[in-house]
């Protein structure tokens, strides 16, 4: 009998040793990390930390004009996905799929070669309708902020995609978020902002202009002002601004054919010569006489218009 019971009681514990084996084999890795609807889960103790590959299958924009980086020619190739970041770079505003109206801020973090970010925005088309580039991190991860003031191209719809990149300088691959938006605004005008040409023959007052598509507001002319004293977008090797960075219009009215424009005092700090007193002149000068209603130009700096921009 007692054999019996000893018997009994071997069987139970293998019985139980065998399906505790069964349960650990059968349910995967006990140490690892799980995907569950999208997010990784720890399972046990795993010793590797979370994966930044994205967790689940990703849906690619319909809108997302990908054939450039699969075409044979193409001189770079891009990994684009409907999540707000990449290896590098993270995109905090706009969200996917958010309205948006001109002028915005793209917000976010990353940690690219040299600090350089780049970011292009398309039509539904694939058209781009501005590109350009700003700084983020290099040595670590910084925030960045670049504001989206104009287009290059009037859009055709209101569906567009932000496309925010970290190109690799190995080979020139792009490391790129796609973000589909909705613009808001619903009329654009052209205006053109006038800076200085490198190749101006000799001729300091020659400036050549650079059109833009903005915003249809009141006060247009202001508008184009600001933009001006902005300065060229990088990526323009042809064209550079004799205007010093940080100048900024006080006061701009428009009567009777003539523009009064009134700047802070940075706008003379430093200057010298008159051939750069001349290419001041001439960049003011012919972006507000563009409008129809201005025919001459008369600036001042604090109020004051005697003496001011000496060569």
């Amino acid at each position: 009998m007692a054999k019996k019971i000893v018997l009994t009681t071997i069987l139970i514990i293998v019985a139980i040793g065998i399906v505790i084996l069964a349960i650990r084999f059968l349910s995967g890795p006990e140490d690892t990390w799980l995907c569950q609807g999208g997010i990784w889960i720890k399972h046990g103790n795993p010793k590797e930390p979370m994966p930044s590959v994205i967790c689940g299958p990703v849906s690619l924009n319909d809108n997302h004009d990908t054939a450039a980086s699969t075409e044979p020619n193409s001189t770079s190739s891009a990994t684009s996905s409907l999540s707000n970041k990449s290896g590098s770079i993270i995109v905090e505003y706009p969200k996917p799929n958010q309205e948006v109206a001109i002028p915005f801020s793209i917000k976010g973090k990353s940690s690219t070669f040299e600090g350089n970010v780049l970011f292009e925005i398309k039509d539904k088309d694939g058209q781009s309708l501005i590109k350009g580039c700003f700084m983020g991190g290099s040595m670590g991860e910084a925030p960045f902020e670049k504001m989206v003031e104009y287009l290059n191209q009037e859009p055709g719809s209101s569906d567009v995609v932000l496309e925010v990149s970290d190109e690799s300088a190995k080979d020139g691959t792009l490391d790129s978020v796609a973000i589909p938006l909705k613009l808001t605004n619903e009329k654009f005008t052209v205006v053109k902002l006038y800076f200085s040409a490198q190749e101006n023959g000799g001729d300091c007052k020659y400036v050549t202009p650079m059109e833009i598509v903005v915003p249809r507001v009141s006060k247009i002319a202001t508008q184009a002002m600001s933009l001006l004293l902005g300065g060229v977008p990088c990526g323009r090797t042809d064209i550079f601004s004799n205007i010093n960075y940080g100048t900024k219009v006080q006061k701009l009215t428009i009567a009777d054919g003539v523009a009064r424009i009134d700047f802070n005092e940075k706008l003379e700090e430093g200057v010298g010569g008159s051939c750069k007193v001349a290419a001041i002149r001439a960049q003011i000068t012919e972006t507000l006489k563009q409008f129809y209603s201005v025919e001459q130009v008369i600036i001042s700096i604090n109020g004051r218009t005697e003496d001011i921009l000496q060569p």
